[in-house]
């Protein structure tokens, strides 16, 4: 339920101007006359001595023949000046009443154009309404808000009524014959309000057996109220749609459809006033507008002038605490997260996959070294001991770690241990197996380095995973669409199914009434759609909504091929995120 006051921005009526059939329809027969008026101009004989109704449409047609891709903007005050000095003047010649025909063609035109905005206003300022009152009698919620929000203005009228009974009242002379009557009157008033209230209890009681039906009471005297206000509001809305049905189906119009629309004589000066009689009034929406800003939240008001200044001079003189405690909790915590657990672990997981030897247990360089003086170990003892040395054979056996030919020698000179011994050569093949030895283990190492790195790595990617799941789920979070969104795609399907029901006559409404029903949908779904559809089908949606409404009027098949061609080309639009 919107809590707002409604209303229609600039931008929007800009928008409904531009965008509905009335009004292009209108413009093409502005059109049209302009290529009529320019015609007659050229071909007619004017009469050498200008009259005063030559001058008069000179001034006229320099006023409205401007050129342009909108319809231009007249006011309806110029419209009727013109249209009261004509009413004065009278035709000399045929070519001044060729003139003033031309002048009254230009009028009704303008004249439709203001009358056609004003109609489709109102309409759609109740069609709001009628939203409105549908979301307050919706949920108890809405009504207990209803209820809060109109409390002071129901006083104020009990009150007023009873001050006007007791002190103006003219039918009693006497002061105690006054305050009799108004003590007849309260009782009268109270005296029904008893009646209902015991018939809703005893009837809830009876038919339901709750003991707390007593509590919804009040709601039934707001219930009533809400529906005898939407029931106006959907009197005055079948109105509307027959007058913009009425519009539709009697295009290019005529001073005689506009003196029917306004139930008066279709004479130029009379229509003109009536037209702007009814873009000034708004009776038909002020009883059963919503309650105001002021009504709706004079609560809030209340709260803020008994707590707003003491609140305010706390909040200015803590306002350091207050500071270093946003700065402490929100932000020293999201910058911290971002650093601790959002770039560090990026840029450690980076490093790792880069190679970074920042945390090893024995490098490369070492274990080179020492498999290069193994192989010069094992190349100088096989020289020393006359063996024939094939370098690059020794440099691939030492690397797969095979010392066959070595230790075959090693195994000859174990036999005398002590000569040998004494000669050195049993000591060096066993510090050449030492080696040997120091070199596997630095394999090993290196092998146990390389795990490290991927468990590095591992623990890396399951500490970043978290804070990216963090970060893609407040993303999220961040785009989407929220329950107003949600609602508005909701309102686009109720609005295309309900185009489809009166296309196809579905209803028990008269045509003219249906013709204008749908003619406003269309208008709800142009403005619905603008943050819907996206802007490169913008255009195509606008034309499709423009020849449903003009098919609708002349051709049922055409239309109901244009409905089923908006649900498959739009539909994924209206249900995305439902």
């Amino acid at each position: 339920m919107s809590f707002f006051q409604l209303g229609l921005p600039a931008k929007t009526l800009r928008e409904i101007r531009a965008t509905n059939t009335i009004l292009a329809r209108l413009h093409d027969q502005l059109n049209k006359l302009h290529e009529e008026t320019a015609f007659f101009l050229q071909t007619a004989q004017a009469p050498e001595d200008p009259t005063e109704i030559q001058q008069l449409f000179q001034d006229f047609y320099f006023l409205v023949a401007a050129k342009a891709a909108k319809f231009p903007e007249i006011h309806l005050s110029k419209l009727k000046a013109f249209a009261l000095k004509l009413d004065d003047l009278k035709p000399t010649s045929e070519f001044d009443s060729a003139l003033i025909h031309l002048v009254d063609r230009y009028l009704v035109v303008f004249g439709a154009h203001e009358l056609a905005n004003s109609l489709i206003y109102k309409t759609i300022v109740l069609s709001s309404q009628s939203n409105y009152w549908d979301d307050v009698k919706l949920l108890t919620y809405g009504k207990v808000c209803f209820g809060v929000q109109t409390l002071p203005h129901r006083l104020y009228d009990f009150t007023s009524m009873g001050v006007n009974n007791t002190v103006f009242s003219q039918s009693q002379s006497g002061i105690v014959a006054r305050i009799k009557s108004s003590f007849y009157a309260l009782w009268n008033t109270f005296s029904k309000m008893a009646a209902q209230t015991a018939a809703h209890l005893n009837r809830n009681f009876v038919l339901r057996g709750s003991k707390l039906r007593f509590l919804k009471v009040p709601l039934s005297y707001i219930d009533t109220e809400i529906k005898e206000k939407k029931d106006a509001v959907q009197a005055q809305l079948d109105i509307h749609y027959g007058q913009l049905g009425l519009f539709i189906n009697s295009l290019p119009v005529d001073i005689e459809l506009l003196g029917k629309l306004l139930e008066c004589k279709p004479e130029r000066s009379e229509v003109l006033q009536k037209i702007e009689d009814n873009v000034k009034s708004t009776s038909e929406y002020k009883a059963t507008r919503p309650p105001g800003l002021v009504a709706r939240y004079w609560p809030v008001l209340l709260l803020l002038v008994k707590y707003g200044p003491s609140t305010t001079t706390s909040i200015y003189q803590n306002r350091l605490a207050i500071v270093d405690w946003i700065r402490l909790n929100l932000v020293d915590t999201v910058v911290g997260f971002w650093k601790n657990w959002v770039v560090k672990p990026v840029w450690d997981m980076l490093a790792i996959l880069r190679s970074d030897d920042t945390m090893t247990i024995t490098s490369k360089e070492s274990l080179q070294s020492d498999l290069n003086s193994l192989e010069r170990m094992v190349t100088d003892f096989m020289k020393d001991n006359g063996m024939t040395v094939n370098l690059e054979q020794v440099r691939q056996e030492v690397a797969q770690g095979d010392l066959t030919v070595m230790m075959s020698q090693y195994e000859k000179e174990i036999k005398t241990p002590y000569k040998l011994i004494i000669q050195g050569l049993l000591i060096r093949s066993i510090l050449i197996q030492i080696q040997k030895t120091k070199v596997d283990g630095a394999i090993a190492i290196s092998g146990i380095d390389k795990l490290l790195k991927l468990q590095q790595l591992l623990f890396g990617m399951l500490s970043v995973l978290p804070s990216l799941f963090i970060l893609y789920q407040a993303n999220l979070a961040l785009h989407r669409e929220g329950y107003s969104s949600k609602s508005q795609r909701i309102m686009c399907l109720k609005s295309l199914n309900l185009v489809g029901a009166l296309v196809n006559r579905e209803g028990q409404d008269d045509k003219l009434i249906g013709d204008g029903k749908l003619f406003v949908e269309t208008i709800n779904l142009t403005l619905l759609l603008r943050k819907i559809i996206p802007s490169k089908l913008q255009e195509d949606w606008l034309r499709d909504l423009n020849e449903l409404m003009v098919a609708s009027a002349e051709d049922k098949e055409r239309a109901s091929r244009a409905v089923e061609r908006i649900w498959s080309m739009y539909l994924p639009f209206f249900r995305r995120g439902i």
